[in-house]
């Protein structure tokens, strides 16, 4: 997997409380960004990884998922030393 470049626009958001473990997260990520934590009680977003496609918040069938614009947060974009 690579590490995801200066160029992400939004990050998906999760709301453990809406989540039922449905797993469709973690079935539809292209990148596999979503796992289950240890203890297999949660959902995990590995956001270094994740190229903000959405397609997670699209199948998210209990609406847990949503959008968040990258700059709202204060580490911004994963940065790359290199930006290619």
């Amino acid at each position: 997997m690579m590490i995801t470049g200066n160029w992400r626009e939004y990050r998906p958001v999760l709301e453990p409380e809406k989540c039922d473990l449905c797993m469709n997260c973690v079935v539809f990520c292209p990148d596999a960004c979503f796992q289950l934590d240890e203890a297999g009680e949660m959902v995990v977003l590995n956001e270094k990884y994740c190229k903000g496609c959405n397609i997670c918040i699209n199948e998210c069938a209990t609406d847990a998922l949503s959008k968040a614009y990258e700059l709202d947060f204060e580490d911004g974009v994963v940065r790359l030393e290199k930006p290619f």
